[in-house]
């Protein structure tokens, strides 16, 4: 029997792994719970996690996301360290770290797995996310969540506060106007990512000599920062002409941190509990929309499996794995550009039994096909 280290933070999905694992007759599970301050750093956990480490021989440490810190004492105990990767990018500073060698990184994002494998990364591996059917379908939902909860059209997301207003304010007008360039091209363009091509060296170089002579707050960026603030900023339109344009037509509903004061005529629910909430808006909801963060270059995030897990309606963007993983108009609907989707919200909403049979076939797919548990048995499959 393998023995497995399971490494707990306040990670999406943490539960339904857990269960997943508990589920097993083949390893031996153990938890250890941390929340870094620092994921690149941190002097205590350096010293302390080595008891833990040391107290059973582990043949795997594991944990949801990828933490260098983690990955360091694995490595220097000779330990497998497995990670399964829901963020994109992987916030972390030292990227260098992820060749150590007693690495396993698994992405959900395909596109961030061949640019791994390119930086001449060898233990990184693609591997989607999924799904814990069972505890989804075993939530009630009361006749007080359903009247809270129920809307023709819902959103639950992030609206990105971004720094890229900020990276624009000490540039030249000829720069600002080719940064909003940038940001326009790729704007509701969702088969082709064009943004790390279009952020050349030379281009980061002559922008970090305004930012080095600026006259206030002198700093450099790293493309990566750039990169990741323009598709922020690009999300944070999207998300908002799309929330705008639709409560125009319908009521709509934004749960999220974010209250913004752009729509006058959507109704701001706040937040929402991943575990008891979130699932019962995505089931009350006749759509449930995902417009997903523009740098996941071509994976599934984990809100379309959360959607159709819940047994919801989905209209989302298209990503290239979405369609090799789901029947694009029978497992859920794809939109193409603002009209369309707003076409499609119109049509879905005067036709319940195509939307209710979508949503069916849907929540059939991917508890079916990518379960947790499905899932997690191909990655023990891969190291093991």
């Amino acid at each position: 029997m393998k023995r497995i280290l399971f490494f707990q933070w306040s990670a999406l999905m943490q539960k339904d792994v857990e269960e997943a694992f508990s589920a097993r007759t083949d390893v031996e599970v153990d938890m250890v719970s941390y929340e870094f301050a620092d994921w690149d750093q941190d002097g205590y956990f350096e010293k302390r996690f080595p008891e833990f480490l040391l107290k059973k021989a582990y043949d795997i440490v594991f944990s949801i996301n990828y933490f260098p810190v983690l990955s360091d004492v694995c490595s220097r105990y000779k330990i497998l360290y497995v990670s399964w990767v829901y963020d994109a990018p992987m916030h972390i500073r030292r990227k260098e770290t992820i060749g150590n060698p007693y690495n396993r990184v698994f992405v959900f994002d395909k596109g961030q797995y061949k640019d791994l494998l390119a930086e001449g990364y060898n233990h990184v591996y693609h591997m989607p996310l999924g799904v814990n059917g069972g505890r989804l379908d075993r939530m009630e939902i009361d006749s007080a969540q359903r009247q809270r909860f129920s809307s023709p059209v819902s959103f639950v997301g992030k609206l990105y506060e971004n720094d890229f207003e900020y990276l624009l304010s000490p540039l030249p007008q000829y720069y600002r106007e080719k940064m909003l360039e940038i940001v326009s091209r790729q704007k509701y363009v969702y088969d082709n990512y064009m943004l790390s091509d279009m952020l050349t060296s030379e281009w980061i170089r002559e922008l970090n000599e305004f930012y080095g002579n600026a006259s206030r707050n002198r700093f450099q960026i790293k493309k990566e920062e750039l990169e990741y603030a323009c598709a922020t900023y690009i999300t944070q339109m999207e998300r908002l002409e799309i929330l705008e344009r639709l409560s125009q037509e319908n009521s709509v509903d934004l749960y999220s941190y974010n209250t913004p004061q752009k729509l006058p005529k959507v109704n701001c629910k706040g937040f929402v509990k991943y575990y008891k909430e979130m699932p019962v808006v995505f089931r009350c909801s006749q759509i449930n929309l995902n417009i997903s963060l523009k740098i996941i270059k071509e994976g599934i995030p984990l809100r379309v499996f959360d959607i159709l897990g819940a047994g919801g309606f989905l209209i989302t963007n298209y990503q290239k794995e979405i369609e090799e993983c789901f029947d694009i108009g029978k497992d859920l609907v794809v939109y193409e550009s603002l009209e369309d989707l707003s076409e499609k919200v119109q049509f879905y909403l005067k036709h319940p039994e195509e939307r209710c049979a979508i949503a069916k076939r849907g929540h059939d797919k991917a508890v079916k096909c990518y379960s947790i548990e499905r899932q997690l048995e191909k990655i023990l499959r891969q190291v093991l």
